[in-house]
């Protein structure tokens, strides 16, 4: 089942948030899975992003994001845990 989730900038990010300048990506933590995500919408005012996750095998990944700019953008204290 796919599902929306909510990234959050800080409020100092340089850029006008755009979706196409981001790509995000998740990274499995026990194996060589990479699942691509979707940004589906960015709130400017509010620094947010909304990506879509299409699911995954069970287990802990991390999350990658990258702007056309700005380049890797620091998620790592963000886990994605994904159950069945």
């Amino acid at each position: 089942m796919k599902r929306e989730f909510n990234l959050n900038l800080e409020a100092s990010f340089p850029y006008t948030l755009k979706k196409e300048d981001f790509e995000i990506k998740v990274e499995s933590k026990s194996s060589d899975d990479v699942k691509h995500l979707m940004v589906v919408s960015v709130n400017d005012a509010s620094k947010t992003l909304t990506a879509k996750f299409g699911g995954a095998i069970s287990g802990d990944y991390d999350i990658v994001l990258k702007h056309k700019d700005w380049g890797l953008i620091d998620t790592s204290d963000i886990n994605l845990k994904v159950e069945s």
